[in-house]
């Protein structure tokens, strides 16, 4: 998701560039294709599974300013039943217990740990 957002944001940044505006975010020509390029590079980086922790840390970033800035709530419990929260649970989630057994962190792992004991 985070990967076909990011390709939306670079394709049409004129668009983003007023939103962010709206929403009162500093310098949004700079953060406009600076997100954009964050949730590309980093969506693409969770979808393969590498760097997976270091990916992870940007997109928490990103989500806890669109809580801040973009997102209407009110209240913890309006604040727990947003989307970009949930997000924020994954990312942290990930960045803590990190990648799967099916990701090329854990491939790129077990080879280096293979030829340690060969």
């Amino acid at each position: 998701m985070f990967f076909q957002s990011g390709q939306g944001k670079l394709a049409n940044p004129e668009r983003v560039v007023a939103f962010f505006t709206e929403l009162g975010i500093p310098y949004p020509e700079l953060q406009a294709p600076f997100v954009g390029a964050t949730e590309l590079v980093c969506g693409a980086l969770l979808m393969i599974g590498l760097a997976t922790r270091i990916a992870s840390i940007p997109l928490i970033i990103t989500m806890c300013v669109a809580l801040a800035t973009a997102v209407e709530w009110e209240g913890v419990m309006g604040l727990i039943f947003t989307d970009e929260f949930a997000y924020i649970a994954v990312f942290v989630w990930l960045l803590v217990a990190g990648p799967g057994a099916a990701s090329l962190d854990a491939l790129i792992k077990r080879f280096f740990t293979k030829r340690a004991y060969a």
